[in-house]
């Protein structure tokens, strides 16, 4: 039953995340949708300021 549970959820994940049955690059795909929605640039909580001291 456990085993069900987990490969179930697997796999609704997997269907959530934009990843058909069957693909080999499909960890890939997940990746780089994920990368493509992260917000980028400077995570320095430092003050512009003193970013010009290093």
């Amino acid at each position: 039953m456990r085993r069900a549970l987990i490969k179930y959820t697997e796999e609704t994940q997997c269907i959530n995340l934009g990843c058909e049955g069957g693909e080999s690059n499909c960890t890939v795909k997940i990746f780089i949708n994920r990368y493509l929605h992260r917000t980028h640039g400077c995570r320095d909580d430092r003050p512009q300021h003193w970013r010009r001291y290093l």
